[in-house]
């Protein structure tokens, strides 16, 4: 993050990994809805929390079946994109009214992202996001085993990692989908202002499209 004047106005620039964010999108699909609301609940607290506003543009798909003993489990599945702008996770007035700021909405998503390949890069991931992305497939506690461990030996193997705080080779195709050690999607926040005239904002992500295309979209407001 860092900010710059040119000419009078002043560009305050974030870029991020959002492959290191907690994705919403796999969270909804994978445990659900609640625990989609129950991830927010832990990232953003109890503030923020007030001007969630979730309305995905799709149903959750169905979740996983039990993987029997002659069927190789597959960790490929495409995720539908339920939460497609922050404006179908937020009530982006309400947010405003609560942070007395239209420059909130950067500093809450620092570990969140409608955006990314769905899988969490813990390499480059917080450990609220790694304990709320595992937790969508452990409990609590596995969750926050896994995040302990992985800092007490940040070099171990993350299948490794996964191999032992599960019991399935089913919860161990879940935490697969859930977690990962690399990053294709990136974004940049750049908000431009001067002494007397309201901000410029622009929001831009670049991802990554089943087919392997790279897309760019930008969000102004």
């Amino acid at each position: 993050r860092t900010a710059v004047t040119i000419g009078g106005v002043t560009f305050d620039v974030v870029l991020a990994d959002e492959d290191a964010k907690l994705n919403l999108n796999q969270v909804y699909h994978a445990p659900g809805p609640a625990r989609t609301q129950r991830a927010l609940n832990n990232v953003l607290g109890p503030s923020a929390v007030r001007a969630v506003r979730l309305a995905p543009a799709t149903r959750p798909i169905e979740h996983d079946s039990p993987v029997s003993s002659d069927e190789e489990p597959s960790d490929e599945r495409e995720i539908p994109r339920a939460f497609r702008s922050w404006g179908e996770v937020f009530d982006l007035e309400r947010l405003r009214r609560i942070a007395g700021s239209d420059t909130a909405l950067p500093n809450l998503t620092g570990d969140l992202t409608c955006w990314g390949a769905g899988s969490l890069n813990i390499v480059r991931a917080s450990d609220a996001s790694i304990k709320a992305a595992a937790a969508c497939v452990l409990s609590d506690a596995g969750a926050g085993r896994l995040v302990s461990r992985y800092r007490e030996k940040p070099n171990v193997s993350l299948e490794l990692l996964i191999a032992q705080e599960t019991n399935s080779e089913t919860e161990r195709m879940r935490l697969r989908r859930m977690l990962s050690t690399t990053s294709t999607h990136f974004s940049a926040w750049v908000d431009a202002s001067t002494t007397s005239r309201r901000s410029s904002r622009v929001f831009s992500v670049l991802r990554m499209t089943d087919d392997g295309v790279t897309v760019n979209e930008r969000f102004a407001y």
